[in-house]
């Protein structure tokens, strides 16, 4: 788990600190990232996705795992396929359900969580679980979509770039 940052959100200051270092160690321009902090009084995602490009961050560990891995498993590839049929789509969220659930249980085990509570909300696992739930019991597709667009998009947005 070296590199990664607390499980903590990262707050301005840290945001700005973190790009400092990347600017310094690494010769990337940050003027549009320093901007974007300072028109907000929280860090906004697409610095924290940037961030993540250079130090990953801890709270999109299991995206950076799923993502890493993409060679040797499908998962990654499925839940970017916007043509995926329906039940491709539930299969690859229960299967990222899957790889939030491990990752927390590594994050408690390896002391970087007390609990897994904040990692579980952050990955919006009661969002999949829900929309999974109501297409299981009720043939509900709307809230399945929904959930697996934004999973998606989470995911285009963190490494739609670097491929």
């Amino acid at each position: 788990m070296e590199g990664y940052h607390n499980m903590k959100p990262i707050n301005v200051q840290e945001a700005y600190n973190i790009l400092y270092d990347i600017r310094d160690n690494e010769g990337i321009n940050i003027d549009r990232q320093v901007s974007n902090i300072e028109l907000c009084k929280r860090v906004p995602l697409e610095v924290l996705i940037f961030i993540n490009k250079y130090r990953p961050i801890e709270q999109l560990s299991t995206y950076n795992h799923i993502y890493n891995n993409r060679r040797k498993n499908p998962l990654y590839h499925n839940l970017v396929n916007e043509n995926l049929p329906l039940e491709e789509k539930a299969l690859a969220l229960s299967s990222y359900v899957t790889q939030v659930l491990i990752k927390s249980k590594e994050l408690v085990k390896n002391g970087r969580l007390q609990d897994s509570s904040d990692y579980l909300k952050f990955t919006q696992i009661d969002k999949v679980l829900s929309a999974l739930s109501d297409y299981a019991v009720n043939d509900n597709s709307v809230e399945l979509n929904k959930v697996f667009f934004m999973i998606r998009d989470i995911f285009k947005n963190l490494y739609f770039d670097v491929e």
